[in-house]
Parts: structure tokens; sequence; C-alpha cells
């Protein structure tokens, strides 16, 4: 057996205890979820309308004014050793400052306790706190339907995605609407804002915006071994097209559409902009 991977068997045997506070986690509030990212696209809509089912909110989600209304029901945040005070760059030798942490601390402290908090392992010496629970890999790093459960060897920890998806069939959601994912947007008819929705955006015919392998390939692959049904609103209802999965019928969010694309600064909640800055998550 290799070093590696008896240090990670120890590791899950130590971490057992902690794991097993994510059973609490596991109760669905309905049948069918939000999740909602961080994507420009959430711009077009008013997301303080999207309050008919529980959410579950994707990194810096929380910070959009929209979402202090609607019925949250859990906030992902994956990024390994995102609370360090020390982070190592794959381009460099050395490790650095972790010039997010200050900011991270922050965010996670000012959201209400009871919004239970997803975030990876390798912070757990860095922040503790009642609403916080840890999930983590033991390097089942590649996405599989097998190792879904938040209470042990959890593979979606590739990103906030992955995460919120496996976080919500945990909790027995069987209809997620996705919002604000724009990497599933696939083209465009019309060039829409690139980014997040609180960082300054390019504006980019989606169809000419590719990459060498879309970075939910893997997670929808798994997905399609469930029979979860997953669908796409878009704030381009007629303008894009999605990939992986269905798009919402536009229909059933007419009323939720923003009649301009808004003002970035004016959807970030004022509490949480000012840390932002520090950062330099938030541009100007």
């Amino acid at each position: 057996m290799a070093i590696k991977e008896v240090l990670n068997n120890f590791l899950f045997k130590l971490s057992r205890n902690t794991l097993k506070r994510n059973e609490s986690l596991k109760e669905g509030l309905d049948d069918s979820c939000y999740i909602i990212g961080t994507g420009s696209s959430i711009r077009n809509l008013d997301l303080s309308k999207f309050n008919d089912h529980p959410v579950i909110l994707i990194n810096w989600a929380f910070i959009h004014t929209g979402t202090k209304n609607l019925n949250i029901d859990a906030l992902v945040l994956p990024e390994p050793f995102i609370l360090s005070p020390l982070i190592r760059k794959h381009w460099k030798r050395s490790p650095t400052v972790n010039r997010k942490r200050k900011a991270v601390l922050a965010y996670l402290s000012k959201i209400p306790i009871n919004i239970p908090i997803l975030i990876s392992l390798t912070n757990i010496l860095f922040f503790r706190r009642k609403n916080i629970y840890f999930a983590y890999h033991f390097d089942s790093r590649n996405c599989d339907i097998k190792k879904l459960d938040i209470a042990s060897r959890y593979s979606f920890m590739a990103g906030g995605l992955y995460s919120a998806i496996g976080l919500a069939l945990n909790k027995g959601y069987e209809n997620l609407k996705l919002i604000g994912c724009d990497y599933l947007i696939k083209s465009s008819k019309i060039k829409i804002p690139t980014g997040h929705f609180y960082t300054k955006s390019d504006f980019v015919q989606m169809r000419k915006y590719k990459f060498i392998k879309n970075p939910y390939e893997d997670l929808f692959a798994q997905l399609k071994k469930t029979n979860v049904n997953i669908s796409l609103i878009s704030g381009y209802p007629d303008k894009d097209v999605s990939v992986f999965c269905e798009k919402e019928p536009y229909e059933n969010y007419r009323d939720k559409l923003l009649p301009n694309l808004v003002n970035r600064k004016s959807i970030v909640d004022k509490e949480f902009a000012d840390f932002l800055a520090d950062v330099h998550l938030l541009h100007e």
C-alpha cells in the first residue's frame, strides 16, 4: 500500500467524528431546490423571487443582495486551504501569504448561524463555528457517484457546482434548478458578460469561448447514472444553449427576469463590499 493511501486512510479514521456531523445535513426541505452560483448571468435575474424552493448557494453567492430573503438550505465553499494563513500556488515553489483569508473569514462570520456551510476538511485547523461542516475526498478526487456520501469519502469536491450538486443529492432533492452556473452555457447569439456577478466582466460570444475540456464534463457523466432532473435557468432565455442539461422553460421564470443588466455594485451587499475590494475580488 502506497504511503499516500496509508495517510489518507489514517486521516479518514481520524476524521470520523467530524464527518459524522454531516449526517444532519442530509434532510432536504422539498423535492426541488435551486442551486445558485456566481456567474454574471444572474445580473439579468431578480434573485429575490426564487423563493418557492429551498436554495443551495455556491461560494460567494451570499454577497448578492437578492439572496437575503431566500430559503437558504446551505452554502458550499469547497476550495482547499482557503482559510490557511499560507498557501502554495502551483506555479511557485514556496508558500505565500493567503491574501484571501481575511476576506473569507469575514464572509463566513457574517453568514447567519442557522445556515449550514460545507467547506473542505483542509481548513479544520483554521476556523470553527457551529454552522461549519467539513467534507473531504480522501484522495477520491475523481467524481464518482459511488462516493457521494458527505459523511464519508466525498468525491464531489472538485469545485463549487460539484459540491453543491453532491450536497443536493445527499439531501434527496430530485429536481435541481441551476442559476448563475455560466460554465454550462455553450453558445450565444449575442455578447454576454463573463466572470462573476461581482467582478468587472468582458463581453464575449460564448460559442467563441471554448475550453479544452469543460470542467463539469465528469460531473454530468456521473449524474447520468442517477434519476435526478437537472435544468439550467438562464438570464438569456432565448439566446444561449445549455451544456449537459436541459434549459428550464422560459415560461417558468419569465416574471423573474429583469428588463436590463444591473450594475454589479448595486447587487453586492454593502456589508461585504469593503473586504472584497481589499483582496481585489471586487475589481474596479
